[in-house]
């Protein structure tokens, strides 16, 4: 090769890596005020901690600005290897080395729980084909549904045993769990077509709202006593795995990040809204929360618990019946941070709403009448 210019270019992965390498290393040097810019501001790329100490530690052990890049370019590959090798020797690569492993231990288990969401969705798609076709899901066709699920199973179970403490790995076998009663009992609610809707056009949006609330109605009425009492295991045991990612969660939330000060801030700023009550925390705090591991964990299991009492109500219309599971579904939206307007919102839509102790509907507000020039008095006739 000629020169450097004349050599082949590295690929896009590589120059946007290098370029938040010398981000970081030039913050290490003290944070300075960027000028304003007429140009637009430029995509950022966030790296794991263990790459950025990696980086800092290889330019304190080779010798080489990381922010020079036309010296990197012209250095020999063997001096490149040296430095690495060096850097990689260090006893203080050690944590970096455990901090790479949990890196990717937790990165396949959730690649592992995507994988078995492939299988819920074909799951999903032959009940809604079925539907569609006026056919009831049962023989044949609940058998195969219940197949996909156990494939589901067998990838997310296999995440657990990568990471054992994966809160996306309990969350998905929750979840699991839900889909195997649903099908069981019948609560196999059908999609309404899928079409498009222009944004803003608030009719068209009320009428989707009120036809996926009917077909969540009539599902309901089609419900057997029977079947729903033989899926009670199935919420037992999604009431159990919800238990673990509650705790895998929150361990999440609260883990202490060696050398990041912004995520240490970040988890005690999650950790202190967990702990707080639904009234105590500021809309920060809850909505830090509710973009937590924990707060989605909270909503999802919340989610099932009022689709649980719904089921309830349709076999079991006494309240004391089915209200106890609508207060825990409550109860975990309030502990997720949720906003008490989007709480009372979901009340609403409940089917048994009407048993419900809900403040009045807030009024529309009245549109303020457009006040004209006054009007001139006539003129006299000479």
């Amino acid at each position: 090769v000629g020169s450097a210019a004349e050599g082949p270019k590295p690929p896009d992965e590589e120059l946007k890596l290098a370029a938040a390498m010398r981000e970081a290393a030039a913050r290490q040097g003290g944070a300075q005020a960027a000028p304003p810019s007429a140009e637009p501001a430029a995509a950022e790329y966030e790296l794991d901690e263990w790459l950025v100490d990696f980086s800092k530690m290889f330019t304190a052990t080779s010798g080489l600005d990381p922010v020079k890049n036309k010296e990197d370019a012209a250095l020999g590959p063997e001096k490149l290897m040296r430095g690495i090798d060096a850097s990689l020797a260090l006893p203080e690569a050690v944590p970096l080395y455990d901090q790479a492993m949990e890196h990717f231990r937790e990165a396949t288990a959730a690649s592992m729980v995507q994988w078995a969401n492939v299988n819920i969705m074909r799951a999903d798609r032959t009940a809604q084909v079925l539907l569609r076709a006026g056919t009831a899901v049962e023989g044949k066709q609940l058998d195969a549904m219940l197949k996909e699920y156990d494939e589901a199973e067998k990838r997310v179970q296999e995440g657990l045993k990568i990471k054992k403490d994966s809160w996306e790995a309990a969350n998905a076998m929750a979840q699991l769990e839900w889909e195997r009663a649903k099908v069981k009992m019948g609560y196999i609610v059908p999609q309404p077509a899928a079409d498009a809707v222009a944004e803003g056009d608030k009719d068209a949006e009320l009428a989707a709202r009120q036809a996926a609330q009917a077909a969540v109605k009539a599902t309901l009425c089609r419900l057997e006593p029977k079947k729903v009492a033989a899926v009670s295991r199935h919420i037992d045991n999604v009431n159990k795995w919800y238990a673990k990612a509650h705790e895998y969660a929150s361990a999440s939330t609260s883990a202490p990040s060696a050398g990041n000060a912004d995520a240490d801030a970040t988890a005690d700023a999650a950790h202190e809204a967990t702990t707080a009550t639904a009234t105590d925390r500021s809309p920060g705090e809850s909505a830090t929360k509710l973009a937590s591991p924990s707060g989605q964990a909270l909503v999802m299991h919340g989610n099932i618990l009022y689709e649980w009492s719904q089921v309830l109500a349709a076999v079991k219309p006494d309240i004391k019946d089915w209200k106890p599971a609508l207060d825990s579904a409550v109860e975990m939206f309030n502990k997720a941070g949720a906003a008490q307007t989007d709480i009372t919102a979901a009340l609403r839509n409940h089917s048994q709403a009407e048993h419900l102790d809900l403040p009045p509907e807030p009024s529309p507000p009245k549109r303020k009448e457009a006040k004209g020039l006054p009007s001139l008095p006539a003129k006299k006739k000479k």
